[in-house]
């Protein structure tokens, strides 16, 4: 069976191979106010959703063999030293082998507005958080551009670029007690979302992820 790419990918490939169901899970290919990585992240993001025993078994094992120890390193990068180290990468693989499938996240414009108003205001600052350097929460950056319905929630992962190690380091959630970020990708109240990409003065990078049970466009 052939299946239709309609953008370039490494993770669209790399999914394509292992038989996942890329027109369902695709759902930014046609966005074009994401980028390639952002769209990626969505991507991923599905896929977790939409089988997390699956996810686990390929792409989480995988992340795990990059720790050593209570340290993760990348091939050719700087190695981190993380506060749980592989304990953490465990628990979620546990959690997600006994995770129900979830609905496929949908992007929105409006919200990804949002999320490009906070990531590039606050990536020159070298600042942290879900506040605005004017002061605004998240809601009210979504509000800018439409209206949230039912539920919202905010991700913002700090370090990276790159899609498959920005959904990862939120999904493992090291050091985060609550797994707070986790929770918000894997909830069956969110359906759209909106991503943003930025560049971040102290961390090299940042990506904002905002969620919402339902979003009216302005």
């Amino acid at each position: 069976m052939c299946t239709l790419i309609s953008r370039e990918s490494p993770w669209l490939d790399r999914l394509a191979q292992d038989s996942w169901d890329i027109l369902l899970l695709d759902t930014g290919s046609q966005a074009e106010y994401l980028s390639s990585q952002e769209k990626d992240v969505l991507l991923l993001m599905n896929a977790a959703r939409q089988n997390p025993p699956r996810f686990a078994d390929l792409y989480i094992q995988e992340y795990r063999g990059y720790y050593s120890g209570s340290y993760l390193a990348f091939p050719g990068e700087i190695r981190i030293r993380t506060q749980e180290g592989t304990r953490v990468v465990d628990e979620l693989i546990r959690a997600m082998n006994e995770a129900p499938s979830r609905g496929i996240l949908q992007p929105s414009l409006g919200m990804s507005r949002a999320s490009k108003d906070h990531a590039e205001t606050q990536g020159p600052t070298g600042r942290t958080g879900h506040d605005g350097v004017d002061g605004s929460s998240f809601t009210q950056r979504v509000n800018r551009y439409g209206s949230w319905q039912s539920n919202a929630g905010e991700n913002i992962s700090y370090g990276y670029s790159d899609a498959y190690k920005i959904v990862m380091q939120l999904l493992v959630d090291d050091g985060v007690s609550s797994r707070g970020h986790r929770k918000n990708i894997m909830s069956r109240d969110f359906n759209v979302c909106g991503i943003a990409i930025a560049s971040h003065s102290q961390y090299g990078a940042m990506c904002v992820i905002d969620y919402a049970g339902g979003y009216q466009e302005k």
